[in-house]
């Protein structure tokens, strides 16, 4: 999260947001964004589509 820009954050506030993703704790005080179930079934819908 700390390299994040500001647009990068406002994303994955988003995501976060509609249930798409989530924040979960990392090693040495790190925080990390990490798809939710959701957000892979969301995934694999978009990529069957092309996109």
């Amino acid at each position: 999260m700390n390299e994040m820009t500001g647009h990068e954050l406002r994303a994955a506030d988003h995501l976060t947001g509609a249930k798409i993703a989530e924040v979960v704790p990392g090693w040495k005080m790190t925080f990390w964004y990490r798809l939710t179930p959701r957000g892979r079934e969301m995934l694999q819908v978009l990529s069957s589509l092309g996109l």
